[in-house]
């Protein structure tokens, strides 16, 4: 059980860098580009990533959990088998 809560929570860390860090990223240069080259009050990328984070991650955590969930589920219906199988 101890496995599958470590992976559960790696799954979760992963899924919120891979779904806010880009983000995240793309905002930033975007910000940068019209800090330099343009008037900086038009584009505010990076604050609208923060303040739309929980709703990103409102979606993409119980998607996440919901298919770690399953990946657990049908491994260890799996591997039953298996050991019926051996038997």
């Amino acid at each position: 059980m101890k496995k599958y809560s470590k992976s559960l929570l790696k799954t979760i860390i992963l899924t919120i860098l891979l779904s806010i860090v880009p983000l995240l990223l793309i905002a930033f240069v975007v910000d940068t580009y019209f800090l330099i080259f343009g008037d900086a009050n038009d584009y505010m990328g990076v604050f609208w990533i923060i303040v739309f984070t929980p709703f990103i991650l409102a979606v993409t955590l119980p998607l996440a959990i919901v298919t770690h969930a399953l990946i657990v589920f049908f491994e260890r219906k799996d591997s039953k088998e298996k050991n019926k199988s051996k038997k």
